[in-house]
């Protein structure tokens, strides 16, 4: 909506205001040709919305997390796998882990 608004206020202010140019008898105001821009506009703050907003729920971009240090996580970065639990020292956790065969268990501060 924002960028629909900010798109026809652009183009009204610059024939208008700034640049007004008599062209072919139309008026200043010739609202029928903003509405394209003004629709391409909306469509790419729309877009630009979601994607600001994916980002934001996700927390991305995260440059550093302790995780990443993590000997275990050497091994996920050429294509093994790992499970990080966070949430303190639960001993159930751990009982859960090496009940199902974990082949390693590191705990990380924070």
């Amino acid at each position: 909506m924002l960028g629909g608004v900010g798109g026809l206020g652009m183009q009204v202010y610059a024939t208008t205001l700034a640049y007004p140019q008599d062209i072919g008898g139309r008026p200043d105001l010739s609202w029928p040709s903003y509405i394209p821009a003004a629709f391409e506009l909306a469509v790419m703050g729309a877009i630009m919305a979601g994607i600001i907003g994916y980002f934001m729920t996700v927390r991305l971009p995260r440059l550093y997390d302790p995780v990443d240090e993590a000997a275990a996580m050497q091994g996920v970065m050429t294509g093994g796998h790992a499970i990080v639990v966070r949430g303190g020292t639960d001993t159930k956790v751990r009982a859960i882990l090496v009940r199902h065969g974990a082949l390693t268990i590191e705990e990380i501060g924070p």
